[in-house]
């Protein structure tokens, strides 16, 4: 009688581990995936702090004015960046 009831044990233990690996199998991944989004969520706010922080570096180096002829013209103050088109030559002076 007691080897039928182990038998019985041991066959409720086989069918409710074949439910519970899928249940947990599905909470582990949805765990790793909340982790990743939450480290690549991480990543985007300290990028987008960074560019914040540099607009406001290159905004400090741009400066707008008025023509007499009232047309808006754009200054470039060294912004350290070279653009579309453009050539940077650099020169030595210890001849």
């Amino acid at each position: 009688m007691k080897k039928n009831n182990d038998c019985k044990i041991i066959y409720w233990l086989i069918i409710f581990s074949l439910f519970i690996i899928p249940v947990t199998n599905g909470f582990f991944v949805s765990i790793r995936n909340l982790v990743k989004g939450l480290i690549a969520n991480y990543e985007y706010k300290l990028l987008l702090s960074q560019l914040n922080n540099e607009n406001k570096d290159l905004q400090d180096k741009i400066r707008y004015y008025n023509s007499t002829q009232g047309l808006k013209t754009l200054i470039k103050d060294r912004l350290n960046k070279v653009e579309e088109g453009e050539l940077l030559i650099k020169f030595n002076e210890k001849h």
